[in-house]
């Protein structure tokens, strides 16, 4: 069965304004003949049908205002679901562009913070179209496993500054940078939480030829600090905390 939950769009836009339809089903079975059945209506393309036959347990497809789920297995659904819930959330507050890496960051907090599935979750991916050969790149990165990478690249001062990381796409975010990125969020929500949303407000409004070179003016902004006194308290943090 399908419900639509229709989603205001902000005074400036938001990620997911209009309606967005939920689709539900008891079985895999059933969501694969829904796939077959439906690729018409929903205008599927073969990378579509790709991420549907391997997430059987369902599968969000942003560009389409679609989420699929089957009920015997939904709880292999909850991360991603959370994921964009809080890349939404980010989007929702900035209402404009913001840089690769404080997207998935963001969707990677909310992930940790109320997924179920504490233990041996699966992983959460990246997966995104090249910006030229339309492939799609699979980065698989858990969380579970971000602390002790972020521990390991700070150890052997292989992080990068956030100016350097704000200039990755999407496409070039590897597992260092998605690493880092969670990390930083994460001190900056256990922490600093006021300095965190100081940032996300700061960055309102922003133009997306203005991206990434903003993102240090706006930890100036939101904290009353250099990027690079940031970058200094969260290595301590990590050192500290990450075991």
């Amino acid at each position: 069965y399908m419900e639509t939950l229709q989603v205001e769009e902000g005074r400036r836009g938001n990620y997911f304004g209009g309606p967005v339809h939920i689709w539900t089903f008891e079985t895999a079975q059933q969501f694969q003949d829904w796939v077959t059945t439906y690729s018409e209506a929903y205008q599927f393309d073969d990378e579509d049908k790709k991420q549907f036959r391997e997430n059987p347990s369902g599968w969000l497809l942003s560009h389409k205002r679609l989420a699929t789920i089957v009920a015997e297995d939904a709880k292999d659904v909850e991360n991603p679901l959370l994921h964009d819930l809080g890349v939404m959330f980010l989007r929702y507050q900035v209402l404009g562009p913001v840089a690769a890496w404080q997207s998935e960051a963001m969707g990677h907090l909310v992930e940790e913070l109320f997924s179920t599935d504490k233990f041996g979750r699966v992983n959460m991916s990246t997966r995104s179209k090249y910006a030229n050969g339309g492939g799609i790149a699979g980065k698989d990165y858990n969380t579970k496993d971000g602390r002790p990478q972020a521990k390991g690249i700070v150890k052997a001062g292989d992080d990068i500054p956030i100016q350097e990381l704000s200039q990755q796409t999407l496409n070039s975010l590897n597992q260092d940078h998605l690493a880092q990125g969670f990390s930083i969020w994460e001190y900056l929500y256990n922490k600093r939480l006021q300095d965190l949303v100081g940032i996300i407000k700061s960055q309102r409004g922003v133009k997306a030829k203005d991206m990434p070179g903003v993102v240090d003016g706006a930890i100036q902004a939101g904290t009353g600090k250099s990027a690079a006194d940031l970058e200094r308290d969260w290595r301590d943090y990590v050192k500290k905390n990450y075991r």
